[in-house]
């Protein structure tokens, strides 16, 4: 083998070690961040109501005669989208939100953004006396020249028989407006049936 065939074979050999370390040093990153990983969180709430299929009560508070709606969930990730999409446990978000956590029993642990460009501005993660988590708050809030939304959610828990989290019920409420001056205001409560499991 020629000697400039080597050399090309050691600079894609130290070209590939190089390109590996830095990934794993981003996946490094990820794992060292300070935030919840509300993400990995509710994708394995989705997964575990996926085959569970529970039935869900939903109404929505903002139509005249509120009447709720029992149906099943075909999809549990993109049902929980709304929740996902807030997540703020990703390398661009580090040092972009300060976190507040209490040590009183049950525990708060608060995720506030440091700028209002953020359209995620707070996560508050509440414990339980046993130190499981009782809910979720998440405020989110985006405004431009075009449009603005700004919505409130909560979700909470319970313990099944294994000591493990499942959703028990979701909230959205909030708002929609744009710059033709016309808003839509809504509120839906979901209820995740606990007979079917």
């Amino acid at each position: 083998m020629k000697l400039s065939n080597i050399g090309f074979f050691c600079s894609i050999g130290l070209f590939l070690g190089l390109f590996t370390a830095c990934e794993s040093n981003s996946s490094n990153t990820i794992e060292a961040s300070p935030y919840f990983n509300l993400k990995d969180f509710l994708e394995n709430q989705a997964v575990m109501l996926d085959s569970l299929k529970p039935s869900v009560e939903k109404i929505a508070l903002d139509e005249k005669s509120p009447t709720p709606k029992k149906f099943k969930v075909d999809d549990w990730k993109r049902e929980l989208r709304l929740f996902i999409e807030t997540n703020i446990n990703r390398p661009v978000y580090i040092g972009q939100y300060s976190v507040d956590s209490s040590k009183s029993n049950p525990q708060k642990v608060i995720y506030k953004a440091k700028t209002d460009d953020l359209s995620t501005r707070s996560i508050e993660i509440f414990y339980n006396q046993d130190a499981k988590l009782d809910s979720i708050k998440i405020f989110y809030k985006k405004q431009n020249w075009l449009y603005g939304s700004e919505r409130d959610a909560l979700l909470t828990f319970e313990q099944n028989a294994a000591k493990e989290n499942r959703l028990k019920n979701y909230r959205v409420k909030g708002f929609q407006s744009t710059i033709f001056g016309t808003r839509q205001d809504y509120e839906v409560v979901s209820k995740v049936l606990s007979d079917d499991l």
